[in-house]
């Protein structure tokens, strides 16, 4: 008897979903169901070599997401998100948070262009569209007797349909790519792999210290970013600004001559044309900016906080209920020990200005330096006391050359180690200074050892990629290597059958 897992319409995986769809039906007799937004939210047949044939049925949510004038009473409508949260173990205000539209008045350090969609929909009736998308993916479950969802919580879609999928027990996957660029399949909302806990411990246990004489080094980033960064360049010349600006402003007018009235996604023309400028200038002006660490007197005592992207998954959707970045600074200038400095360093792939007076307040603090966006992280961290992050492949670098790491996410996997500080308080915040301060740490090599352990654990469960695609987490175009997708595809029902009875997660 086939058994159904319904996978959500993920871009970044377009070149991928027919032929992950083809290889579980044939192969290990999974039927597949396609949920998207509206026909313009499936992949191009061309370009993609996407095959409607590939699944059993696909379900457009579009319907359920666009916002009504004929909605109950902000109470009718508080007593109903109640009893679904109630129910199903997840809350709907974190699914519209997660949401770059519907969420974007929660998204403080960035300031990113509007939607037509967002400015379109009131509070209320974000309410309702969580409420209607949650009833509606239930339904739909239900109907299609699905067994496996395979999504992303990155926006409101995929965040209720990973929660709904967990609080009615069904298992739920999510692709995810580790700091060495291989793709796992995590079980919950954090990017947890299946039994890492376990595997961790047993890789430790086998794993030695490394040779005293052995220099701290800390790990190149992902591929992905390396990538990105090494093409940075290109996004401060005249042709890529013009060449983004007629892109922006040929799609705004085709949509004006089809006539097509706003739909999920459409972002306000004037407000992106502003936004590409003021990028382009600011990288502009980075290239441009002297690095900090020449200017550091040796020996000084500093913590280095590099910022995250915003608007990103990483903070939306992954860090809930830690994603004041402005907030964790002023907590760590107040905390740690009188004397040290905080160096903030600008993601270099910033893909939205920051708010008027964001960088006007971090410079107010006196013991707070900028950093160039530009400059090396690694370079800087193997000097720092310690790295301070929220959610960050940086964090696992530095945690892996020892450096000690302070996070405020509740469940960052870094935690599992015994340098990496997970406060909650000031209190909390202090006291995990005075123990780096104060050296009250392991020995340098056994930090090493589980870090190393650590990340072995989370590769053994991985598929290493050769698609240069799928290493850098976008679509190309080009179809994926049989090979690869049998890889991925083995690896996903390995993991599902090692854990077919675990209890749902929340």
């Amino acid at each position: 008897m086939s058994r159904v897992v319904v996978i959500q319409m993920m871009n970044q995986y377009a070149d991928l979903l027919s032929a992950m769809a083809d290889e579980l039906r044939e192969r290990h007799s999974y039927e597949c169901i396609l949920l998207h937004y509206g026909p313009n939210g499936l992949p191009s047949e061309q370009h993609y070599n996407f095959r409607r044939a590939s699944f059993k049925a696909l379900i457009d949510i579009e319907p359920h997401i666009m916002p009504r004038a004929d909605i109950a009473p902000t109470a009718t409508l508080a007593g109903r998100v109640h009893e679904l949260e109630h129910r199903l173990g997840f809350k709907l205000l974190e699914s519209i948070r997660s949401d770059r539209h519907l969420g974007y008045g929660f998204v403080v350090g960035a300031e990113y262009p509007r939607s037509r969609y967002g400015v379109a929909t009131s509070f209320d009736q974000s309410l309702d569209i969580a409420v209607r998308l949650t009833e509606a993916i239930e339904s739909a479950l239900d109907a299609h007797g699905v067994d496996v969802v395979v999504g992303s919580p990155s926006n409101i879609a995929g965040s209720i349909l990973i929660g709904v999928a967990q609080g009615t027990g069904r298992t739920t996957r999510i692709p995810a790519l580790s700091i060495s660029g291989r793709i796992y399949w995590a079980e919950r909302r954090d990017y947890w792999p299946p039994g890492i806990r376990e595997r961790y411990a047993t890789t430790l246990a086998a794993t030695s210290p490394a040779p005293s004489d052995d220099e701290p080094t800390v790990p190149p980033p992902p591929e992905r970013a390396a990538s990105y960064i090494r093409g940075l360049r290109r996004e401060t010349t005249i042709s890529t600004l013009a060449r983004r600006l007629y892109s922006r402003t040929r799609t705004t007018v085709g949509f004006a001559l089809k006539r097509r009235d706003a739909v999920y996604g459409r972002y306000l023309y004037l407000e992106t044309i502003k936004s590409i400028t003021k990028v382009w200038r600011l990288r502009r002006k980075a290239f441009a900016t002297a690095p900090l660490g020449p200017k550091l007197p040796d020996g000084l005592p500093f913590v280095l906080y590099p910022l995250t992207i915003e608007p990103e998954a990483t903070l939306m959707t992954e860090s809930p209920t830690c994603d004041d970045q402005l907030g964790l600074i002023d907590q760590v200038a107040k905390s740690m020990p009188t004397g040290w400095r905080l160096v903030v360093k600008e993601h270099p792939g910033f893909t939205s200005p920051r708010p008027r007076g964001f960088w006007e307040r971090i410079r107010r603090y006196p013991n707070v330096l900028v950093a160039s966006p530009l400059e090396s992280g690694e370079a800087l961290l193997l000097r720092a006391r310690a790295l301070v992050v929220i959610r960050s492949t940086l964090g696992l670098q530095a945690a892996a050359a020892g450096i000690p790491v302070i996070t405020p996410h509740p469940s960052y996997i870094g935690s599992l180690l015994p340098h990496v500080f997970n406060p909650q308080s000031y209190a909390e915040m202090e006291q995990t200074f005075r123990r780096i301060a104060g050296s009250e740490l392991p020995p340098l090599r056994e930090r090493r050892r589980c870090a190393r352990a650590l990340l072995a654990a989370m590769d053994a469960g991985g598929v290493a990629l050769k698609d240069k695609n799928l290493i850098r987490g976008v679509a190309g175009g080009t179809p994926i290597p049989k090979s690869e997708v049998d890889s991925i595809v083995s690896a996903l029902i390995d993991g599902l059958a090692s854990n077919a009875a675990a209890p749902a997660l929340s």
